[in-house]
């Protein structure tokens, strides 16, 4: 997901970085998942919704908004606030990597 610039975005508009899972059930390989094929017009069922969303409770690194439309990673805050650290650091040779993280952190 990293690279993937639409996901991306999908989740920096969010405040809590949550995707919409009618979103998700409309890629390809969700589709294949779930057994379903959608066409440009139609729309991904309530009871799809809610079968991704009972497979998501069970999950350990996926966590479901409070009404059960929306997934985001459990670690999202946590990568933002490394992200955060990352960034701000001064790093005196202008290098930028995993071991500067921990230097600036210390």
């Amino acid at each position: 997901m990293y690279r993937d610039k639409f996901l991306n975005g999908k989740v920096a508009s969010d405040a809590e970085g949550f995707v919409d899972i009618s979103l998700l059930c409309t890629f390809s390989r969700m589709q294949s998942l779930l057994g379903i094929q959608l066409s440009e017009t139609s729309t991904v069922s309530d009871e799809t919704i809610n079968d991704v969303a009972d497979a998501v409770q069970a999950s350990e690194t996926l966590v479901l908004s409070e009404d059960k439309r929306r997934v985001r990673r459990l670690n999202v805050s946590f990568i933002s606030y490394i992200n955060l650290l990352h960034s701000s650091c001064d790093l005196a040779d202008g290098l930028r990597n995993s071991h500067s993280i921990f230097f600036c952190v210390l």
